[in-house]
């Protein structure tokens, strides 16, 4: 099984623009989309977005993305935690994951860089929720959301 995961931190406003969300939380996003009106080619989201990832680049468990995540932001939770406290932006973190994605991680690769099959389930299928993560989500008002694809 191929699997691709990613996750990252979202904050979702109407009435909060990126720049406003960046200038009060002094960070900049890795990702940015302004609120337009509502159409499907190309999409543009009916709210304001700003979203940082991990700055993992390798396939990594959902636990690791997390750790990662936090790592990045912890600084930062107590201003997050206040912009949703205030009502005026909505804080997610989100982990996606394509299972049998044709670009996606494989089980592992030997030392010659060859496939090598592993036995049991998939290095990348389980993932743990540590305190860290958790306290952290509590501390920035932050929701989760899991997607899996098939």
């Amino acid at each position: 099984m191929r699997i691709n995961q990613y996750a990252y931190l979202g904050l979702t406003s109407e009435v909060l623009t990126p720049a406003d969300m960046t200038a009060r939380l002094g960070l900049a996003p890795d990702e940015e989309r302004p609120m337009g009106s509502r159409r499907l080619h190309p999409p543009v989201p009916k709210l304001h977005q700003w979203k940082i990832r991990p700055p993992v680049t390798d396939p990594a468990r959902v636990d690791v993305l997390l750790e990662a995540l936090v790592e990045r932001l912890d600084a930062h939770a107590a201003a997050i935690g206040q912009l949703v406290a205030s009502g005026a932006a909505h804080a997610t973190i989100a982990v996606v994951r394509y299972l049998d994605a044709a670009d996606g991680a494989t089980e592992a690769h030997d030392d010659a860089g060859g496939l090598v099959t592993l036995t049991g389930q998939h290095q990348l299928l389980g993932f743990h929720l540590g305190y860290r993560v958790l306290d952290f989500a509590r501390r920035a008002g932050a929701d989760f959301d899991f997607d899996e694809y098939g």
